[in-house]
């Protein structure tokens, strides 16, 4: 006897396979966009969080002031001492700064490393209304929220 053994896939299995695929990807594009949203602000504050502490550690080497500027109207930042040492650093798209502390703009840092007034700002992704905040306390300390 004969016996006929065909090895493979049917159609029907094959359009199972695409249709799971499909589904699957439906569920994790928007989630991968969110999440690139997400570490848009996240990086945003990290700069923040790093131009202030340059500025506290430049305050102590060179034992002088030196404060971090931010324009609201042109969603920027910069490093001030004597001279605008940095060029202003832009806002990415879709990201502003919400709120500052009062008094907290500048933040001016002296040469010991103590900053003038403690305060925080917020920033906020316009698309989907997520924040972070970034925090400075008396000491100079930044950490982010």
């Amino acid at each position: 006897m004969r016996r006929n053994c065909y090895a493979g896939f049917t159609l029907l299995e094959i359009l199972v396979v695409l249709i799971l695929i499909g589904l699957f990807s439906l569920i994790s594009i928007p989630a991968f966009f969110n999440k690139i949203k997400s570490s848009k602000l996240k990086a945003t504050g990290e700069g923040i969080a790093q131009s202030l502490k340059l500025a506290k550690s430049y305050a102590i080497t060179k034992r002088e002031i030196c404060r971090v500027d931010f324009d609201l109207i042109n969603g920027a930042w910069g490093i001030y001492n004597g001279e605008l040492r940095d060029k202003w650093l832009k806002l990415p798209n879709n990201i502003r700064i919400k709120e500052v502390t009062e008094g907290f703009d500048p933040a001016i840092f002296r040469a010991d490393g103590t900053i003038k007034q403690a305060g925080h700002l917020v920033l906020e992704n316009i698309r989907d209304l997520s924040t972070k905040k970034v925090i400075v306390n008396s000491l100079g300390r930044v950490r982010i929220e």
